[in-house]
């Protein structure tokens, strides 16, 4: 049986695919109705190269920042069942290794 659920919701490599709010619900319905733990792993969620014209260049006054970044799934958690994995190593240099994670106290005492 079934006991962790494992996402890379942001970026995810090879397609740089982003769930979008309701795929993310609908997956954590999903968990709830299993009683799965989620493991959001999200090594590029702060990588954000979304641009206010999508026509115009990648440069700073063209970006629209971390008013866009995307909803993780441990905002979403309302039961204590995500842990999230995140790092700055893709923004500073992926050689850095540089991680933190976060979860509900009880769930991450396990």
């Amino acid at each position: 049986q079934a006991r962790i659920l494992y996402l890379t919701p942001h970026g995810q490599n090879p397609t740089s695919i982003t769930l979008s709010n309701a795929r993310k619900r609908a997956l954590y319905e999903v968990a709830q109705r299993h009683r799965l733990t989620i493991l959001e792993d999200d090594p590029y969620f702060f990588v954000n190269l979304q641009r206010k014209d999508a026509s115009g260049p990648f440069e700073p006054a063209n970006m629209l920042g971390t008013s866009s970044y995307p909803k993780s799934l441990l905002s979403m958690d309302v039961d204590g069942r995500v842990v999230r994995l995140d790092s700055c190593s893709k923004m500073l240099a992926p050689g850095f290794r540089l991680g933190w994670v976060c979860g509900h106290k009880t769930l991450l005492a396990k």
